[in-house]
């Protein structure tokens, strides 16, 4: 009989420690609605120009812990260790070369952390300022719980993550935007708070460049959840291309996107359920695609790498009003060596 008590006494503490927690992270949760003003970094002075070649480089970094070994328990992969401090920065400093690469004027960076348990609490948004001196920044939080408990034997603990804007040109106003959401309590304690970011940049000839930076809803099968995230979206891009802006909109739409096939690259893995396809009729009139449909952007995270064996889409990319010229789209193919994304560059013009 004692055994049953030490077991009865065993329950109780931990249904006592898991409702305590649940209590906890309630009562601290972060409360984002409506759109939330950004403060600016180092701002620059410089206006963008018009009819000279501009390029704006999408990358979502994977907080500096998802390169070509590493495997998401939310993607069906087995539990592992967090990542290192010294290999977290050492990835980081390989994806800030990466961006060097693309000589970018803007960067539009997802999953950037800044004290987060798996990131081993380095303020990437801090590093990526120190390198990038002549940028001006903002960054707004779409992650921010104090503590999620899976895996159940290695949890992922606190993450605070978000979407930071980086830009040669003034700033006039940084927004951050709430993206609708279904998620009930308590999932909603340990998801994602998804949103966009908006940047307005003046332009030499008195109008305005309107920058969008978004990670749209994966994991998730609620098509309504889609459905209105993409309905806010269009009909905020669609008000500003109204008003005579100029707009891009790019990131991780976590969509493979309209023009791409996933089949038409070599794998083995099967379609995982987190993909679906980019509703066709979301673009809304005055605007089209840039993507480079050659040139996967996302891999599974259910097992390591494999080249021809891992499942692979393209969910980055850029959507761009009419009154911008593409001069040409370039997903960065490096067999997802420093994170789960390539990153994908855009070079444009904006026509007087």
């Amino acid at each position: 009989m004692r055994w049953i008590k030490v077991f009865l006494v065993f329950v109780i503490a931990f249904i006592l420690l898991f409702s305590g927690t649940l209590v906890y992270l309630t009562i601290t949760d972060s409360d984002f609605e409506g759109s939330i003003p950004l403060s600016v970094t180092n701002n620059q002075v410089a206006e963008v120009p018009v009819g000279e070649t501009i390029g704006i480089t999408t990358l979502n970094i994977g907080y500096g812990g998802l390169d070509d070994t590493k495997v998401s328990y939310f993607e069906g992969g087995r539990p592992e260790k967090r990542a290192d401090k010294v290999d977290i920065q050492e990835k980081l400093d390989s994806l800030i070369l990466d961006l060097d690469s693309t000589d970018s004027e803007i960067f539009f960076i997802q999953e950037v952390d800044i004290g987060s348990s798996r990131s081993q609490k380095i303020d990437q948004s801090e590093y990526f300022r120190i390198n990038y001196p002549h940028f001006g920044s903002v960054f707004g939080i779409n992650h921010d719980a104090d503590f999620i408990p899976l895996p159940i034997f290695r949890p992922i603990g606190k993450v605070t993550s978000g979407l930071m804007t980086m830009s040669r040109y003034n700033i006039l106003r940084a927004e951050r935007h709430n993206l609708y959401n279904t998620d009930s309590w308590p999932m909603d304690l340990f998801l994602m708070d998804r949103c966009f970011v908006e940047t307005r940049h003046p332009v030499r000839n008195g109008g305005e460049l309107v920058l969008i930076n978004l990670q749209l809803a994966p994991y998730n099968d609620k098509e309504i959840t889609r459905e209105m995230q993409l309905r806010e979206l269009n009909s905020f891009i669609s008000s500003e291309y109204s008003q005579g802006n100029y707009v891009i909109v790019g990131g991780d739409w976590s969509h493979s996107l309209p023009g791409t096939d996933p089949l038409s690259f070599t794998v083995v893995e099967a379609w995982p359920s987190w993909l679906k396809d980019l509703p066709g009729e979301f673009v809304p009139e005055g605007f089209s695609w840039a993507i480079d449909k050659a040139t996967p952007t996302k891999r599974s995270l259910k097992s390591p790498y494999s080249p021809g064996i891992t499942f692979k889409a393209v969910v980055d990319g850029f959507l761009v009003s009419d009154n911008i010229s593409v001069e040409g789209v370039y997903a960065m193919d490096d067999d997802f060596a420093n994170s789960h994304h390539n990153a994908v560059t855009l070079k444009m013009r904006l026509v007087n």
